[in-house]
């Protein structure tokens, strides 16, 4: 039995098994236009936001 490669099983504990579907860290904002040049896997992921995080204003994260 496999999953697509978009989603995944979590266990979380005290709450059970999630099925999810599986995000990149260049798909987080607004940390996603944070990213950095990764030397040992290659290249900077570019931003592709499909989840935003509110954020404090001020940046009070």
């Amino acid at each position: 039995m496999a999953l697509p490669s978009d989603e995944q099983i979590l266990h979380i504990s005290g709450v059970g098994f999630v099925h999810c579907k599986k995000i990149r860290q260049n798909q987080i904002a607004p940390t996603c236009f944070d990213l950095a040049v990764n030397p040992l896997e290659g290249g900077r992921l570019e931003p592709d936001p499909l989840v935003t995080l509110p954020t404090e204003p001020g940046g009070n994260q």
